[in-house]
Parts: structure tokens; C-alpha cells; sequence
């Protein structure tokens, strides 16, 4: 579900969409490092190429996260805190001097956090 408000022809993104977008990348950057490590692990003909290409996506996965952290600070909202409690992950923030939760189920989060790691893998033949 994606909340977008125009106001004058441009487009705001909602702080719930922000929130979880952050959560989501934040995700995506450890699953691609706990997938890293097993692939390190692993006797590959060429184990140096899959460990470069993993690298390569955790670094451009990182840069997604900052990058929607610096997007959170831009328009000022205040993450306050996250948690894990039974299949739901939950995200204390503050936007415009009003505190707010955002509740997401695991399901759908590992459904976001595939469909960015199918996103930023696309083209690539490992």
C-alpha cells in the first residue's frame, strides 16, 4: 500500500511509506550479510567472484539505507526505536512533535525485504 499525497503537482511521499522503506533496506543489508557469510563458507569453483558480487550488493543495499535514513532526517522524522515481538515488527517514531507506531508483520516485511534483494540483483548472472 502505497500512500502518496499530491499537493501542486509534486509528490509526497507519507512518513509511514518513509518508515518503512528504511526498515525495509535495513533488512535487505542483513540478510545480504548473513548470506555472505555462508557463501564464505561454502567450496565454490570461484569463491572469490561470489564474494565480490555480494560485496558489491551489500555495499549498493547500504547505500540504500542511508540513503532513506538521510531521507528520514530530511523531513525531520525521529526513529525512536525498533522491535521484534512475535511475528511483528515494531517501529516507535516521531513526526512533527507527534509520536507513532508502525506494525509490521514478518510476512509481508521479508515479502519487501525479497522484492528489493530481486530488485537490486536484476541483471546480474550469479
Amino acid at each position: 500500500m502505497l500512500l502518496i499525497m499530491r499537493y501542486r503537482g509534486e509528490e509526497r511521499i507519507s512518513p509511514e511509506v518513509r518508515v518503512s522503506a528504511w526498515l525495509t533496506w535495513r533488512h535487505v543489508v542483513s540478510c545480504l550479510r548473513h548470506d555472505a557469510l555462508l557463501i564464505e563458507g561454502l567450496d565454490l569453483r570461484f569463491p572469490r567472484a561470489y564474494q565480490l558480487v555480494w560485496k558489491f550488493w551489500i555495499d549498493a543495499a547500504q547505500v540504500m539505507a542511508h540513503a532513506t535514513h538521510a531521507d528520514l532526517r530530511r523531513v525531520d522524522i525521529r526513529l525512536l526505536g525498533d522491535q521484534l515481538d512475535q511475528g511483528e515488527h515494531f517501529v516507535l517514531w516521531k513526526y512533527r512533535g507527534e509520536t507513532r507506531l508502525l506494525r509490521l508483520s514478518q510476512q509481508k516485511l521479508h515479502l519487501a525485504v525479497q522484492q528489493k534483494i530481486n530488485e537490486l540483483t536484476a541483471g546480474s548472472s550469479v
